[in-house]
């Protein structure tokens, strides 16, 4: 299974991001509901991965990233439309966050498994230093991507049109 993201062009620019739709309720048989969620928590992981892709190739720009104002905006939103919206935001949310959280960057829970997987191969700890070294790297690069989506926040909730 392939999926793709592009971009749409809006008022001038290129935009991806999450688009409201008029939910049509629906009701579903326990079997039938478990199926479904675990096909939407597939397109979930698949679109974050894609959207990984995208912003580590450029594809995608920087500035399409949101932090907790943007999600708390987005939360509001799709709780005016309904519990159903807004539950899907929370679970489109907390699965991208954990995807993430399982990326091998040193800081987050991934960076701890590769440190696992390493110590394993080489059936010997890695040095303190190393440790040290690799969690300095990993906590600036959490601390970057922050910043930039503490800035993107505050440059669309102040200065956007």
């Amino acid at each position: 299974m392939e999926k793709s993201l592009a971009p749409a062009h809006k008022e001038g620019r290129y935009m991806v991001g999450v688009e409201w739709k008029r939910l049509e309720d629906r009701q579903f048989g326990f079997l039938e509901s478990v199926k479904l969620g675990f096909q939407k928590t597939i397109e979930i992981v698949d679109l974050t991965f894609i959207t990984l892709k995208k912003l580590l190739t450029f594809g995608l720009s920087i500035k399409t990233l949101g932090g907790p104002v943007m999600i708390a905006q987005l939360s509001g939103q799709a709780a005016a439309m309904g519990l159903s919206a807004f539950l899907g935001l929370l679970a489109m949310v907390s699965i991208s966050l954990g995807i993430l959280n399982l990326l091998p960057i040193p800081v987050l829970d991934g960076g701890m498994i590769l440190f696992l997987v390493i110590e394993a191969i080489r059936k010997k700890p890695l040095s303190r230093r190393t440790m040290e070294i690799a969690q300095s790297i990993g906590a600036a690069v959490l601390i970057t991507l922050i910043a930039v989506v503490s800035y993107n926040d505050v440059m669309r909730a102040f200065f956007s049109k």
